[in-house]
């Protein structure tokens, strides 16, 4: 259920969403994952208009997203090439962060 409410919810709300998963799985560790990191490589992966380090709000649920994903324990190759991406085409705040 949240991971559908992740994927149609406004970049504002998404951070929230991503702050209450993460706070979820910390309290009892998500059984299946996958669900959740589908959603979060949709959207940073989305052709028509992908998070931006410009934009405020979509910067914000960069760092959230990259914050779970690591939180869940995903360490694959996706993970991986989005960690790179960010790299490559974030600001000083997201290159701290990795």
């Amino acid at each position: 259920m949240l991971a559908r409410v992740l994927r149609i919810a406004e970049y504002s709300e998404k951070v929230h969403i991503a702050a209450a998963i993460s706070a979820l799985h910390r309290e009892k560790p998500l059984k299946d994952p996958e669900p959740i990191t589908s959603v979060i490589y949709k959207i940073l992966n989305n052709h028509t208009d992908p998070p931006s380090c410009a934009n405020p709000q979509q910067k914000a649920f960069l760092l959230k997203a990259l914050e779970l994903l690591h939180g869940l324990g995903i360490y694959n190759k996706a993970f991986y090439s989005h960690l790179l991406v960010q790299f490559l085409d974030g600001d000083k705040d997201i290159r701290y962060l990795l």
